[in-house]
């Protein structure tokens, strides 16, 4: 689903202004990397799941400065554009690291209500 609702805030013609557009995805790219992390890691590890999930942000994101000639014809087609990126931005890990926090707040209200049922 979140991988959905990436395609639809960055591809769908939904009237979005830019800004919106643009760190809505990023927020989503955040929130996938924490479901990727927490599929990997299992159980209640909070810390490994985080340091996971921010890990694949910054391997992510650290790979836009990578130019060798194979990730940079990857680049120039509209697939490999959209899911590579093209310019390293620090502003970019502070939106993936708010979906991180988000996915892990909404983790643990889960868990907490799931705690409190009779």
């Amino acid at each position: 689903m979140i991988i959905a609702a990436g395609l639809v805030c960055r591809l769908a013609p939904l009237g979005l202004d830019p800004f919106a557009r643009k760190w809505s995805g990023s927020v989503l790219w955040g929130a996938l990397f924490w479901c990727l992390a927490a599929f990997v890691v299992g159980g209640d590890r909070r810390l490994s799941r985080l340091t996971l999930a921010m890990f694949g942000c910054f391997a992510s994101e650290t790979l836009k400065l990578v130019h060798i000639a194979p990730l940079d014809t990857l680049r120039r087609t509209a697939a490999g554009g959209f899911l590579l990126g093209h310019v390293f931005s620090w502003y970019d890990m502070a939106a993936y690291l708010a979906g991180i926090i988000l996915m892990e707040l909404a983790s643990a209200i889960s868990v907490v209500r799931r705690r409190s049922r009779p």
